[in-house]
């Protein structure tokens, strides 16, 4: 019995070098095992259930909090907070206890409260839109598909251009505005000699992106990578680069604005003299030193505006309910007509002289032109807008785009009246007829 006393006496004179308590603490210098049965492999190793009235706080050093849960020896799973996000983390089958792989679930950003599931699955900002495969949604609902689109050079695809000469210093390029919402990845430069600063700025005049880029000679295109840039439909953006004093040969063209390229419009050429500030006063009989940019058009996509209004193929319906970009197809359609929901129904009056005004056209759509509005290929019959609105202005609608559309179905009714006016006609014709003829 002494015997058992006094090895108890030395495991606890020997485990209290390493245990310490004062004032209701504890403190451990080492490993803690709570009901293991066999030595801890942790600092704080516990078989069975912890229990706390109180918050639980992991820190790591001073750069993350972490917390992790492992099941046997297959995955391990994180909840880790690195100060600017927080993350669910996931490890590689078979390391539960190592870092985590590429996978990461679920992430906050802890500035805006945004939270995205997988990579660029679903993107939800704090109070606002949700984007589906992409991370700057531009509209309450965004879903963007996977299907890469072709870059696009505004400039170098399209425009061609004259060597001059001269020594005033000039920030030089041009404002332009996407059709639709996408990524700029390179920034370009046109010159014979010198290297310069080509720089992206938004309308407040923020440098969003620059590049050194050193002239190729005689014209030649350069572009310079630069960290991807995402830009919205609709909103304006300035490409510029400065010639410090010397035009070197640079570039310059005659073009008509607002010139469509591609999916950007150019609205005008722009300048600012000897500064880096973004270019600001409007020239729009010449374009001085060529910067360009390499566009990635988001492909199509499927949003919903604050107004209801939804877009398919487009992020800007328009103020139209539903506006799709491309050819539609569906089994069947019904419109709404009763009475009771209509007032001031008036006749339609001199239905044939209205449709003997119009002219029917076959035609091909501009689709090289207009890439972005989804045109079907092959030729169309219908009508010209303009034509239509000198006859039946109601059935005319002005587009997001100042474009002309047409309401086909409200021209049926002034058809139907206009076969009735020359049936009648007819009618009478043949009554004359038989009044004429002998024996009557």
């Amino acid at each position: 019995m002494k015997m058992k006393i006094l090895g108890i006496t030395l495991i606890f004179l020997f485990a209290a070098s390493y245990l310490y308590a004062d004032d209701g603490d504890l403190i451990v210098n080492g490993r803690l095992g709570v009901g293991t049965g066999t030595p801890p492999a942790q600092k704080l190793d516990v078989a069975g259930n912890i229990g706390a009235s109180g918050e639980i706080i992991g820190t790591i050093g001073s750069g993350y909090g972490q917390f992790r849960a492992v099941h046997g020896n297959n995955y391990g799973a994180m909840i880790r907070n690195d100060g600017s996000s927080t993350y669910f983390l996931l490890t590689d089958f078979g390391s539960p206890y190592n870092t985590w792989n590429s996978l990461r679930p679920f992430t906050i950003n802890n500035a805006s409260g945004n939270t995205q599931l997988g990579s660029n699955a679903l993107y939800v900002q704090h109070g606002g839109k949700v984007g589906i495969g992409t991370t700057s949604p531009a509209a309450k609902l965004q879903i963007v598909s996977n299907v890469a689109m072709p870059l696009e050079n505004p400039l170098k695809s399209s425009v061609t251009a004259t060597a001059v000469g001269g020594n005033t210093d000039y920030n030089m390029g041009y404002k332009f505005v996407p059709s639709v919402n996408g990524t700029i990845t390179q920034l370009g430069l046109r010159c014979d000699t010198g290297t310069r600063t080509v720089r992206l700025y938004d309308m407040y005049g923020n440098v969003l992106a620059s590049a050194n880029i050193t002239a190729a000679g005689a014209g030649a295109w350069v572009y310079s990578n630069i960290a991807p840039v995402n830009v919205v439909a609709g909103i304006g953006y300035v490409v510029a680069t400065r010639n410090n004093g010397s035009l070197n040969y640079c570039r310059t063209l005659n073009l008509s604005y607002p010139a469509t390229v591609g999916s950007i419009t150019i609205s005008e050429s722009r300048y600012a003299a000897a500064t880096d500030a973004m270019p600001t006063v409007a020239n729009n009989t010449i374009m001085y030193g060529q910067a360009d940019i390499t566009i990635q058009p988001a492909p199509a996509s499927v949003s919903l505006a604050t107004d209801g209004s939804a877009g398919i193929g487009t992020s800007t319906p328009g103020g139209y309910k539903l506006y799709v970009a491309g050819s539609a197809y569906t089994t069947g359609a019904w419109q709404s007509s009763d009475e009771k929901f209509k007032k001031n129904i008036l006749q339609v009056d001199n239905a044939l002289e209205k449709v003997l005004s119009l002219d029917g056209v076959s035609y091909e759509w501009k689709t090289d032109e207009y890439k972005e509005k989804g045109f079907p290929d092959g030729r169309h019959y219908g009508f010209i807008a303009q034509d239509i609105e000198k006859v039946l202005p109601e059935v005319i609608r002005d587009g997001p785009e100042d474009e002309k559309a047409v309401a086909y179905a409200e021209i049926i009714p002034v058809l139907i009246e206009a076969i009735k006016e020359q049936q009648k006609a007819i009618e009478k014709l043949k009554s004359d007829l038989a009044r004429l003829k002998p024996g009557n």
